[in-house]
């Protein structure tokens, strides 16, 4: 008997059940550099604890934009100098 399922796509095109599977699979090819078909082990450890921080790493990530806006480009000017070391 047919049925429908639904499915979650990654950026890499692979079906996942559920999206969070999927998010997992995305933050670990993107942000932590995994190559394709590798999702399990640390790589995708790290990937769960980032969406399970979620809100401290935005709330972080605000608290830099404010700062940035406030310093008016001398982080940046920090940013430069620390990536030329």
């Amino acid at each position: 008997m047919a049925r429908i399922e639904q499915r979650f796509i990654d950026d890499a095109g692979r079906a996942h059940g559920e999206p969070i599977a999927a998010a997992i699979a995305d933050l670990s090819r993107l942000v932590l550099g995994s190559r394709a078909g590798h999702s399990s082990g640390v790589v995708s450890s790290i990937a769960v604890v980032i969406i399970e921080r979620r809100e401290d790493i935005e709330r972080i990530f605000a608290e830099l934009d404010a700062n940035t806006l406030a310093t008016a480009g001398e982080v940046v000017s920090l940013l430069s100098k620390r990536l030329r070391k």
